[in-house]
């Protein structure tokens, strides 16, 4: 009887042994996942960021290419003018 009682508490012990073992490992996949999720979520904001900075840079070049076109007009007015 006191060797199948030694048995008892030693299957016991393996059991909560590898209950904690899997509660490791759940709670070791649950952190690498979410980990995963905002490595996921920085990539779509630093690309939304970069697309936005991109389309920044875009209107920008716009405009200075506008202001450009004005002042070669206006220095071709002053041109004109300055013969008269």
């Amino acid at each position: 009887l006191h060797e199948y009682e030694k048995e008892c508490r030693k299957i016991k012990a393996n059991i909560k042994e590898q209950r904690e073992r899997d509660e490791l490992l759940h709670s070791v996949r649950k952190d690498i996942g979410e980990f995963k999720s905002a490595s996921a979520s920085r990539t779509d904001s630093l690309v939304r960021e970069r697309g936005s900075a991109t389309n920044s840079l875009r209107t920008t070049d716009q405009i200075l290419q506008g202001a450009a076109a004005t002042y070669e007009s206006l220095k071709g007015q002053r041109q004109i003018y300055s013969t008269i």
